[in-house]
This record gives C-alpha cells, sequence and structure tokens, in this order.
C-alpha cells in the first residue's frame, strides 16, 4: 500500500458512514447515531492521551509548585 492508504481507508469509512447515515429517516434516529459518534470520538481521544503518558499523573489544581 502506499503513504495515501491511511487517508484513502478513512475516505471510504466516511462514504460509508454518511451514506448509512442518510438512510435514516427518523430525525430522533440520527441524532442517537451522532451523539454515540461523539462520545466515541471523545472516548478514545481520552484513551489516546493516556496511553501517550503512561505513567503522568496530574497533580490537584489546589497545590501550588
Amino acid at each position: 500500500m502506499s503513504d495515501d492508504s491511511p487517508s484513502l481507508l478513512r475516505n471510504a469509512q466516511g462514504l460509508r458512514l454518511i451514506r448509512a447515515f442518510l438512510r435514516i429517516r427518523d430525525q430522533a434516529g440520527r441524532n442517537k447515531v451522532i451523539e454515540m459518534a461523539e462520545r466515541l470520538a471523545e472516548e478514545t481521544a481520552a484513551l489516546a492521551r493516556n496511553a501517550s503518558a503512561p505513567n503522568r499523573r496530574e497533580l490537584p489544581s489546589d497545590i501550588s509548585s
């Protein structure tokens, strides 16, 4: 695969998601999909942040240096 493969894969996945989303006629169903996608994006971003700094610990904000 070329260096562009990850972006091509993302584009194909995005198109699949858009096509499936557009087939949902119920507004409440669409809102559920949006909320689920946003929640998943937030969770995966948090996991990535935690994985990149496994030994880093946050100090409580009320502790001054």
